[in-house]
């Protein structure tokens, strides 16, 4: 909102549907104004200017210049620091008011300096001298003026506040100060004539309807006065508050006062005629004005509220040093250049509340006091005061702004900075409001959040109804965990009340535990296609049939849907795994909705014959028959030999060589198929018959034994002579080193792989027995190349051969191992070796030998 000149909103208020309405002034030309504007466009100098924005402050409303060819909306003079007449304090020439009656209409009051100001059915149509006051009425979007008249006399006169009467806002009440003996006003009224001295105050009364003038009256003593606030009550009457410097009255002699003080608040009937009380307060002195009033509220107890501000920066000497306070004050210090709130009880009978609010201190420069440049502030209806503040100047001294979480706890400027302040008096009767946040019907447990809406209350009372002690916190949560219906009461305290000290209000909360389960069977009609099924739903609600309210949600799992308590036999596609949801919905239940699902497999309903055995086997065949069906139930085997069976797992036993196809009929009623069969192939080999013989026998001693092969039907053979020895030749000639008996057996195989083993007894007779011949001739013959030692019975053994010079040429512990002359890699001379045999017989004997061998070539 602004435009290329000065711009400055003085007044501001919010009408019935959110719309901000703001009034001010404006050098500017080009101003933003809406389409349809009563006044699109400056009309020179200072203009004063009416715009309305939407709710959310995104659009325009409408907007409207409104003024004649000389400044408008000013009060004497724009510049801060030049005082005179009706311009007593700082911040004066910036005094206008806006307000909004029923209908959305806008009434402002303020003062031009115009002798062409538009005036519309006007109670004085042309300006009679100087400055004059200004009233006029626009409708909700300024694109039409529905009232406007100038108020004044010869000399300056100027309009600062508004009120509508609260009962029927038929009547408006207008008040200012003017420096005129003829300026407006009624007989029969409080003050018809001017009071004297350099300003008077005045109070005019129109019918907001007809626009006449009903009332008026001068305010003030032969001194200096001007009316700053103008309100009404339920009844009708009518408060003003100002600033004199004259004996301004007090009566009755009971009314709280501060005698001699330069502030009055009076009220009086509705046409002005009579005084109902009239007070002063203020530190005592008449020589100065203690504070400029911002804001005036009657409540609905008849309490009175003043706020305002004093100090250097006021334009008067004065200072807020000696105020009124109470022990509940915020601040009871003043620096004499703070902020003041009070507050009185019905008709002034007593002091209700007292307090500074401000900076301690100024700064090093001076500045620092706080103040405002011109305008209005409002206190609601409930007694709570929004008030805007020029504060911390100089940004040196702290300004005493809370809690931890505003938008900003310091000025970040090292001039003055704009500071909100809100305080509720809570001077009314309290009024009790709750509601809550989320529903107020649930289902156990119930967690309800409660939001308390109380006004003017200092403290709560809970009691939740369901026989939990009451609470003291002002929005508690509260769980039920039982079902019914509960009367939640709340009880508002405020011991400042003006006439009741609480207030009750109740809320009901209902809490339910219904309960619902889906559920549902099923039976298969055909397994084996079409694959139809039988749905039987088996949902309860509360355990029993559920009511017409409850709705069920099939899903099949097939890409098809069915709405309705029991849908039509069921059709599958075809053979699969389906998934089958039923969703069972009832807005009436608690923890609606439920469902349930159950899987239908139509991929098992086949029967699958199989079985594993050997592929071939030799005689005697004893065969292991597994089964390996699926879905089985019943088995009829035939297995190729004239034999059969009806286990899962039989056995056969084969008698004749042959090739044998076995067969396996696996059954199932339940399945599609019913049965199936499989059929494997055995082949049954002839096994060869193994059997030998041996000579001598009886054995002889240290005699080789003779193994003859009698073996019929077989291709390869295998020895174990019992002794660790075997061999794989058809016969065998072995020779026994131990004396005893040995089981001796043969394993004989056919080209089929069949096999058969013999085993007998027989007799190794052996006689310990060793010797070492005399001489060899290692020449490669073929003959007598290797020296061995020859006996029977070793166990175990040493035998060293040595040559003539003793050197140990050769050693051996093996009777297979023997000398072929070399040594070294090397022949040997032909000559003769000594040798040493050392021998342990299996009977447990030893012997010792010593003897020569003589090498020959």
């Amino acid at each position: 909102m602004l435009g290329s000149d000065n711009d400055q909103p003085q007044s501001m208020i919010v009408d019935g549907n959110g719309n901000l309405g703001v009034t001010g002034r404006t050098y500017s030309t080009n101003f933003p104004v809406s389409a349809g504007a009563y006044d699109n466009s400056s009309n020179g100098m200072g203009d004063m200017f009416v715009t309305v924005f939407n709710s959310n402050g995104t659009a325009l409303v409408g907007s409207t210049y409104m003024g004649g060819s000389s400044d408008d909306g000013v009060n004497f003079n724009p510049g801060y620091a030049i005082y005179g007449g009706v311009k007593h304090n700082y911040g004066d020439d910036a005094r206008t008011e806006i307000i909004v009656d029923p209908n959305g209409n806008w009434y402002v009051a303020g003062c031009t300096q115009s002798n062409n100001f538009p005036t519309l059915n006007p109670y004085q149509a042309s300006n009679a001298g100087g400055q004059d006051a200004i009233v006029f009425q626009l409708n909700n979007t300024c694109s039409n003026l529905i009232w406007s008249t100038y108020l004044g006399g010869s000399l300056n006169d100027a309009a600062y506040v508004l009120s509508l009467d609260k009962n029927t806002q038929s009547t408006l009440y207008v008040g200012g100060g003017t420096e005129s003996s003829n300026f407006p006003s009624t007989p029969g009224v409080i003050n018809p004539a001017y009071q004297g001295g350099t300003v008077d105050g005045y109070l005019l009364k129109f019918d907001a309807i007809t626009k006449a003038l009903q009332a008026g009256t001068f305010i003030g003593t032969g001194l200096y006065d001007q009316v700053y606030g103008v309100q009404t009550d339920d009844s009708n009457h009518v408060y003003i508050c100002g600033q004199t410097m004259g004996a301004f009255p007090v009566t009755p002699a009971t009314v709280y006062s501060n005698p001699g003080s330069s502030q009055f608040v009076m009220k009086m009937n509705n046409n002005l005629a009579s005084v109902i009380f009239s007070t002063v307060f203020g530190s005592g002195t008449t020589a100065f004005t203690n504070i400029s009033p911002t804001a005036f509220l009657v409540d609905k107890c008849e309490n009175i509220y003043v706020s305002g501000w004093g100090g250097p920066t006021s334009g008067s000497p004065g200072n807020t040093n000696g105020m009124p306070l109470t022990p509940n004050a915020i601040q009871s210090t003043t620096d004499g250049s703070d902020f003041y709130f009070i507050a009185f009880n019905k008709n002034a009978q007593s002091l209700l509340y007292g307090s500074y609010f401000g900076q301690n201190g100024l700064a090093p420069n001076g500045l620092g006091g706080e103040h405002v440049d011109g305008g209005t502030s409002r206190f609601d209806p409930n007694g709570v005061i929004y008030q805007a503040i020029c504060a911390n100047c100089g940004g040196v001294v702290g300004f005493p702004t809370q809690p931890t979480g505003v938008f900003s706890l310091s000025n970040p400027s090292p001039n003055c900075n704009l500071a909100a302040l809100k305080i509720d008096f809570q001077l009314q009767n309290p009024e009790a409001v709750a509601n809550f946040l989320g529903d107020s019907i649930g289902c156990v447990p119930f967690v309800v959040n409660f939001n308390n809406l109380s006004v003017s209350a200092t403290n709560y009372s809970w009691d939740f109804g369901d026989g939990t002690a009451p609470v003291s916190q002002v929005s508690p949560t509260h769980t039920y965990t039982t079902a019914g219906n509960f009367t939640v009461k709340l009880i508002a305290f405020n011991p400042n009340g003006c006439n009741s000290s609480s207030d009750t209000t109740t809320l009901t909360i209902i809490v339910r535990n219904d309960s619902i389960q889906a559920g549902f069977s099923y039976v298969k009609i055909d397994s084996c296609g079409p694959y139809t099924v039988n749905f039987i739903n088996t949902s309860t609600y509360n355990g029993g049939t559920p009511p017409s309210t409850s709705n069920f949600f099939w899903d099949f799992g097939d890409g098809t849907l069915h709405t309705g308590a029991t849908p039509p036999q069921h059709s599958f596609p075809g053979q699969n795994t389906y998934t089958i949801t039923l969703v069972m919905v009832d807005t009436n239940a608690c923890k609606s909705p439920d469902s349930v699902q159950w899987v239908i497999d139509f991929n098992t309903s086949l029967v699958a014959a199989e079985f594993d055995m050997p592929d071939s086997i030799c005689l005697p065949a004893f065969v292991n028959f597994l089964d390996q069906s699926t879905n089985a139930t019943t088995w009829y085997w035939n297995f190729g030999d004239g034999n059969t069976a009806n286990i899962a797992n039989p056995s056969n036993q084969y008698v004749n060589v042959g090739v044998f196809d076995v067969l396996l009929i696996a059954g199932n009623p339940a399945t599609c198929n019913k049965l199936d069969t499989a059929i494997h192939t055995i082949h049954v080999y002839p096994s060869p018959v193994a059997d030998f013989s041996w000579f001598p026998n009886p054995p002889e001693p240290n005699t080789p034994l003779d193994f003859t092969n009698l073996s019929t039907g077989a291709t390869r053979y295998l020895w174990d002579f019992g002794d660790g020895s075997t061999s794989t030749n058809k016969d065998e000639v072995h020779v026994y080193q131990k004396d005893g008996y040995y089981n001796v057996c043969l394993t004989a195989w056919n080209e089929y792989n069949c096999q058969d083993t013999v085993c007998k007894q027989v007799r190794g007779l052996v006689i310990p027995l060793v010797d070492v011949p005399t001489g060899f001739s290692p020449n490669g013959d073929g003959t007598n190349d290797i020296v061995y030692v020859k006996g029977y019975g070793i166990a175990k053994m040493t035998f060293r051969i040595f040559n003539r010079w003793g050197e140990k040429v050769f050693e051996s512990t093996d009777k297979s191992y023997g000398w072929d002359g070399r040594y070294k890699g090397v022949i040997q001379e032909m000559e003769v070796y000594g040798y040493t045999l050392s021998v342990d017989f299996f009977d447990g004997t030893s012997t010792f030998k010593k003897g020569n061998i003589t090498l020959l070539k």
